[in-house]
């Protein structure tokens, strides 16, 4: 159901002070992310944040969470029983939907470039990004910068500064695979037990394959906690490994109280705990009524659609329908590289036309979704016209949001055209390559990608028009004038060769 979507879940260094944990997630809700939870622990003084946008999207979200968080917070007054480096202490992107790993390594490598370059903040990168074997794992990057410091040295980092920023220390920025982070709270206060146990069960001492552990004390409750990422979900079940930290400790003489997850955890995952608990061979979303729902509201009702646009209803509006015109180009081309596959006459375009279809495929993803967040866009910059002015201060903080919002606003269409280009130039092959009897549906797809880029780009140049940063405005307006021009002269090209094609040529 997604596109080319990417989860970020990055980790801060305040988990106490709740005002200053949303201003943070609200800097990347002004752009157009979805901010799907938020986990703050007093005890680890952490806040986990778990947003998802599309890929090309994400990073400009990120960076801001990025620039609020070292705005606000102070790593020399920082107090937890969780290990950090610095008030944004780990970075991670994850591959959603189409996305791949390619895409969440190049998202990890422009933030990681950005924050040490823009805001000076040494940064790190692990996993999938890394480019030093001995900084892959995230512990050992920890592990290797806190002896550095200790010896009264620095350890080098992959973008920014050789030293720690003074407020905001040092950064970890990554890409991986899905992670669990679970954590089980003891029946004693003994740390060391949690500790034992805590070795036992991780991969580096031997323990379980994909589990990294702690043992930690818990102020809040007075008790000791075993602390965990599952960085393998598949060689390390959940479930497994809840079973075997109960298990542990029993030996130990004690049990679990309770168990946590620390932000959000893949549904298969979930699915296959309740099997095992069930007894059931297999359990999957088609037999959980809530999820069944979900998934059939989730695609696209023609009909509903035609009759909420054609409502008093601000949303959907142009932007929405914009990029329905464009996934409808998209599947259009799509037919076309469909009838042309398994054609002998075009089997030297067989591999390309199958590309074809799965990009195509994609652009419909990403389109539908689209859809649904430009109307997000739209609500979010209303949302900051309906904030108070009654005071200065209101008037300010009101004007802020509403410059915060705009960005969203012309974010979303500006990546709607692009996507529709992006039709256009798959277009362009299938007229110029395709089955000649289906040459002017090639032809309709390149029209309407061109009307739906088109038509998205003018909620670009409106909204540049309530924007107070000029230099800002007159940058979209260009990003803008440069699609539509692509747009238009890619349309021109493609209705050159339709016709050609169809007079015989």
């Amino acid at each position: 159901m997604l596109g080319r979507w990417l989860e970020c879940v990055p980790n801060f260094s305040e988990g106490r002070d709740r005002a200053k944990i949303e201003s943070i997630a609200s800097a990347a809700r002004a752009l157009g992310a979805y901010v799907l939870n938020i986990h703050s622990d007093p005890d680890h003084n952490r806040s986990v944040v778990t947003l998802a946008a599309p890929a090309d999207q994400i990073v400009e979200a990120v960076m801001s969470m990025i620039r609020r968080a070292v705005e606000l917070l102070d790593i020399r007054y920082h107090v937890g029983v969780h290990p950090r480096i610095g008030v944004v202490d780990v970075v991670p992107f994850v591959p959603l939907g189409a996305a791949t790993q390619e895409d969440s390594v190049k998202a990890a490598i422009e933030v990681a470039s950005r924050v040490g370059n823009e805001l000076e903040v040494p940064v790190y990168l692990y996993e999938w990004a890394a480019r030093h074997p001995e900084y892959r794992a995230l512990p050992d990057v920890r592990r290797l910068y806190s002896q550095a410091i200790l010896a009264g040295n620095f350890l080098e980092p992959d973008f920014g500064p050789f030293m720690p920023h003074p407020t905001a220390g040092a950064c970890v920025v990554g890409a991986r695979g899905p992670l669990i982070a679970f954590n089980c709270v003891l029946g004693t206060p003994d740390v060391s037990v949690a500790r034992r146990i805590a070795f036992r069960i991780r991969e580096s001492s031997g323990g379980m394959l994909g589990v990294r552990a702690l043992g930690l004390w818990l102020e809040s409750l007075g008790l000791a906690q075993v602390s965990m990422n599952i960085v393998d979900p598949v060689k390390a079940p959940l479930h497994v490994v809840f079973e075997r930290v109960k298990q542990l400790a029993a030996q130990e003489g004690t049990y679990v109280v309770s168990s946590e997850l620390v932000g959000l955890m893949p549904s298969s995952v979930a699915l296959g705990a309740a099997s095992h608990a069930l007894g059931l061979p297999s359990l999957s979303f088609s037999q959980l009524v809530e999820m069944s729902i979900l998934s059939r509201r989730s695609e696209v009702n023609l009909e509903e659609f035609l009759d909420s646009l054609a409502s008093s209803a601000p949303t959907p509006g142009g932007g929405a329908a914009s990029a329905l015109v464009g996934a409808i180009a998209a599947a259009l081309s799509s037919m076309v590289a469909n009838l042309t596959i398994g054609k002998k006459k075009y089997m030297q375009f067989e591999e390309d036309m199958r590309k074809v279809v799965a990009s195509c495929g994609e652009l419909r993803s990403s389109l539908l979704q689209l859809m649904h967040d430009d109307e997000e866009a739209y609500n979010a910059l209303m949302n900051a016209f309906r904030l108070p002015k009654d005071t200065e201060e209101q008037v300010a903080a009101r004007n802020a949001e509403i410059q915060k919002a705009l960005i969203g606003a012309c974010e979303v269409p500006l990546t709607i055209a692009q996507k529709c280009v992006e039709v256009l130039e798959l277009s362009e092959y299938v007229a110029g390559n395709g089955n000649a009897n289906a040459v002017s549906d090639a032809g309709v797809s390149a029209l309407m990608a061109e009307a739906a880029a088109r038509g998205a780009l003018l909620n670009v140049y409106i909204n540049c028009n309530l924007m107070k940063d000029s230099t800002q405005a007159d940058g979209y307006r260009r990003r803008a004038e440069e699609i539509e021009s692509t747009a238009r002269s890619k349309s021109s090209e493609v209705m050159a060769i339709v016709r050609s094609r169809i007079n015989g040529g």
